[in-house]
């Protein structure tokens, strides 16, 4: 649902201990519902609804009890992801951490863990630091329109990131070796330093191909109205779930505005300084496509 935050009912699905089943469908409120109430045979949330209801107040046979979570991919909508558990074996995390923009300053780099930049500079750690700007190149859409096209028309929302503001934006970026299928809530964790008590971060989660064009899979934000100002501080970001296939590559951008959200503060002076430490880093849910860890059925189609 692009209108409201998947990712916090899979926070109450994986808590609630009675009968359950989650699915998952592209759309915005109910638009992918509503197909239902003209009696469309082809509307699967609303079959399996008919179905949970009549086992449960009926108790016909039918429902596929063993099939617990069921998400439907973004980039193909006949496929959809069946999970037999949740959490689930057949999906791994991809971990990163932030590297600090090399010689040309273009980007930074999401790298393994075990190869990220700390290492000391000078006796100090590596910083890096962005002011705000209502315009740093990095794009989320129109608030609700822009989310309509993505669905009705697949209008997909990208930003050039090789024209990002360098000053009031950072990216970063990794390659990936082959096509991945991201599925699930990514984690941003954050270490940084804000100017002013009252501040904002936007995150946003690309698909980047060869010529640094990123396309937007998912975004998030953090805000604070009463920290304290020149204090180091850890926060963390659950991006907006997503069931995607992602190739080219993988890139996390950074800035202080987007029309989607709020802001806590736009004054011009608003900066904020990145400390790249094992507190920065980017959490991806990758599903193993046919793997063998459990006997969950990987695609149906």
């Amino acid at each position: 649902d692009r209108l409201f935050s998947p990712e916090d009912m899979f926070n109450f699905f994986e808590r609630y201990p009675g009968p359950k089943k989650l699915l998952l469908n592209q759309g915005i409120h109910a638009t992918a519902e509503i197909g239902g109430l003209a009696d469309l045979p082809w509307n699967h949330i609303w079959n399996e609804a008919i179905e949970w209801l009549n086992h449960y107040l009926k108790g016909t046979a039918g429902l596929q009890l063993d099939v617990l979570v069921d998400v439907q991919l973004r980039s193909d909508k006949s496929v959809r992801e069946k999970f037999y558990e949740w959490p689930s074996k057949r999906i791994a995390s991809l971990d990163f951490e932030m590297g600090p923009r090399g010689v040309l300053g273009l980007h930074g780099s999401l790298l393994p863990p075990a190869a990220s930049a700390r290492a000391e500079t000078g006796g100090r750690l590596v910083n890096e630091s962005i002011s705000f700007s209502r315009k740093s190149g990095f794009n989320a859409g129109f608030p609700i329109i822009g989310e309509a096209l993505q669905v009705f028309v697949d209008s997909r929302i990208a930003s050039n990131l090789l024209f990002a503001s360098k000053q009031h934006a950072i990216w970063y970026y990794t390659p990936l070796a082959r096509k991945t299928r991201i599925c699930g809530t990514p984690v941003l964790s954050l270490d940084f330093t804000p100017s002013a008590s009252t501040w904002q971060l936007v995150a946003y989660l690309w698909a980047v191909n060869w010529a640094d064009e990123g396309t937007l899979i998912s975004h998030g934000t953090v805000s604070c109205w009463n920290c304290t100002a020149g204090e180091r501080i850890t926060r963390e970001i659950q991006l907006r779930t997503l069931c995607e296939d992602v190739s080219g590559g993988l890139g996390l951008g950074l800035d202080l505005f987007s029309e989607l959200y709020q802001p806590a503060n736009t004054d011009g002076n608003l900066k904020m300084t990145f400390h790249y430490s094992t507190a920065f880093g980017l959490k991806v849910p990758e599903v193993l496509i046919g793997s063998d860890t459990s006997s969950e059925f990987a695609i149906v189609v």
